[in-house]
């Protein structure tokens, strides 16, 4: 391969791991997500586990909480997709600070890369974090256990 095409398969390899949400410019303004984590980071496809998110802003007024997630299988990109994270609205009204938490379970086994984002009520978006739980496939022969 020459030079050109190795630049090509780098910069493809850098666009495919970008995540599509976008992020306001920082500011002052702007709620901010600080934490992300996945628990357990290793689990059986079918067995559930959770992401949590962490933020602050400074308006009290988050309104969304998502996640931009992608499925890879060694070096394959297999899916992709964005989902909605619950917010509990009334109990953060107020609060400059607050924690999102969901339960997600996936069949396929792989890498799964979560890219999570907040938006307040005037549609100001937080920058982004990333977090991966790797999926193992569940054995044929054992009967489903997710303890």
């Amino acid at each position: 391969m020459n030079s050109a095409g190795a630049a090509a398969l780098a910069i493809l390899a850098v666009t495919a791991c970008t995540p599509v949400l976008k992020a306001d410019p920082p500011s002052a303004d702007r709620p901010s997500v600080t934490a992300v984590e996945i628990a357990p980071r290793t689990v059986l496809s079918g067995c559930p586990f959770q992401i949590s998110i962490a933020f602050e802003d400074p308006h009290a007024d988050v309104v969304t909480a998502r996640a931009r997630w992608t499925h890879e299988d060694g070096s394959r990109v297999h899916d992709s997709g964005l989902i909605g994270l619950p917010i509990d609205r009334a109990a953060l009204t107020g609060r400059r600070a607050g924690t999102a938490v969901a339960a997600l379970t996936v069949q396929h086994p792989g890498r799964y890369w979560y890219s999570v984002q907040v938006e307040d009520a005037a549609g100001r978006r937080s920058n982004v974090r990333d977090a991966w739980v790797v999926v193992h496939r569940q054995p044929a022969s054992e009967v489903r256990s997710c303890g």
